[in-house]
């Protein structure tokens, strides 16, 4: 019986070949592409120290705050959801803005289009597009009433100033119909349809009832 005894230098070789055999590709995972790596890391920075500085002067003003940093940081809470309405709000308006065909020389064209609207309005409505019937009829009555001097054109009026105007019941729920429509994302029905039809006509006619 025979033993095979391995010198040192055999056993270093056999080291140093098991070493290049793990540095093949095989047992390392590619290299990924990071082109945003370096701005990833840079806005996250920024955002730290901004949070950090943030953090830091609310705990300066709850020193001299009644409640401390928690009444500090209660208000800039209330100071940002009152922000998010007014940007909502105006966004909002513009929409309205657009419904009713832009401002300057958009309100003199809408003037001038108030019987194709209604058209439109009622090509929607006999395709089953109710809410297009809706929205587009709101701005054939505004221009209807504009030709008929009932109102100023309807360029950028808000429609609380419109309500006051016109002092109208039906004007007013065809207002909240088409707020719930055009930008609450309500569903429209023929009823919707038929219903704007119906209370634009006493709008536009004044026979309505005071």
């Amino acid at each position: 019986m025979s033993t095979t005894v391995l010198s040192f230098a055999d056993a270093s070789e056999a080291r140093r070949a098991a070493a290049a055999i793990l540095r093949q590709g095989r047992f390392h995972p590619p290299s990924v592409p990071r082109p945003l790596h370096g701005l990833l890391h840079a806005i996250g920075t920024a955002a730290s120290s901004v949070g950090h500085w943030i953090e830091h002067a609310v705990d300066r003003i709850g020193r001299i705050v009644p409640g401390g940093p928690v009444v500090v940081w209660v208000l800039l809470g209330l100071l940002l959801i009152v922000a998010i309405a007014l940007t909502a709000r105006r966004y909002a308006r513009r929409g309205l803005e657009r419904e009713r065909g832009g401002g300057g020389a958009g309100g003199a064209a809408a003037r001038e289009r108030a019987a194709d609207l209604e058209r439109e309005a009622l090509r929607a409505e006999q395709d089953g597009r109710y809410a297009d019937a809706v929205r587009i009829r709101f701005r054939a009555g505004l221009a209807t009433l504009a030709e008929r001097g009932a109102i100023s054109p309807p360029r950028s009026i808000p429609t609380g100033e419109l309500a006051r105007t016109l002092r109208s019941e039906d004007f007013d729920a065809l207002a909240r119909r088409f707020d719930e429509i055009a930008y609450g994302a309500a569903t429209a029905a023929e009823q919707d349809a038929e219903e704007a039809r119906r209370r634009w006509t006493t709008v536009v006619t004044g026979r309505e009832s005071r």
